[in-house]
């Protein structure tokens, strides 16, 4: 075991990823990313952890940004930034906020410039690690034009029997607000095929594809994104664009 290993308690509360009604292990993996020493872990690799809303003191699924540094510009493969303004104070919560999914292997994070990034854990040496490595050194965009619509992995960082891969934050419920033109129902088509065909190019078959499984570059508050009109007009304007992500069961292939 390595020293980050005993200093922050070790990872195996994520051997087992629990399913949605497994609330133990679930609270388990919240304590583990709330602890304070794996929190002072990533700040010392240049990220800062979102922080939990907290409901009788207990922590939650959703967090919120922890600084309030935002970057000068938001370039590319970075998303578009906008909360609706909301009454409820309850649904509006802190701005960007957002959760952590059924199994909890996915925290939010700001790094050194105030840039979003979503931070997800996986095991050493398993399909989804070799396949995050591979988007890693061969799937890094550095403008739109070399975009494929493959969520990129910006960096890998080694945790004892894991590793946290590091990715630009975009958004969920990603055909929401519906399209109003068949324009941007074929944008959104076009997107999702280069995708597919950029997976199947690279010998990688994602075998879930699904809505929960595509994101959008934009991102403001979880629980109001389907109604925001700021990422209504981004894609009236043709400037949103898709990624597939999550490849927990997914199988890449050697080159033949």
């Amino acid at each position: 075991m390595n020293r980050d290993s005993k200093l922050h308690g070790g990872t195996h509360v994520l051997q087992t990823p629990p399913g949605e009604n497994d609330q133990w292990t679930y609270e388990k993996r919240t304590h583990w990313w709330e602890a304070d020493a794996l929190k002072s872990w990533f700040l010392s690799k240049g990220y800062t952890l979102y922080n939990r809303t907290r409901v009788d003191g207990e922590p939650t699924r959703f967090m919120f940004p922890a600084c309030g540094k935002e970057p000068d510009e938001h370039s590319f493969p970075y998303a578009h930034q906008h909360s609706n303004v909301i009454d409820d104070d309850w649904v509006q919560g802190p701005s960007f906020t957002t959760w952590c999914g059924y199994r909890n292997v996915i925290v939010y994070a700001q790094d050194s410039q105030g840039r979003h990034v979503a931070i997800k854990a996986v095991k050493d040496r398993s399909e989804e690690y070799q396949i995050l490595r591979y988007l890693k050194e061969h799937l890094i965009p550095t403008t739109m034009d070399d975009f494929e619509n493959v969520l990129p992995v910006l960096e890998l960082l080694s945790y004892n029997e894991y590793w946290f891969a590091v990715m630009p934050r975009w958004g969920d419920v990603p055909l929401r607000p519906l399209a109003r033109t068949m324009e941007e129902i074929l944008q959104i088509i076009h997107a999702l095929l280069k995708g597919l065909n950029c997976l199947h190019k690279h010998k990688i078959a994602h075998l879930d594809i699904k809505a929960d499984n595509i994101l959008v570059s934009h991102f403001g508050k979880r629980l109001t994104d389907g109604n925001n009109e700021f990422r209504a007009t981004l894609r009236s304007q043709g400037r949103l664009t898709y990624a597939f992500f999550d490849f927990d069961v997914a199988a890449i292939f050697p080159p033949t």
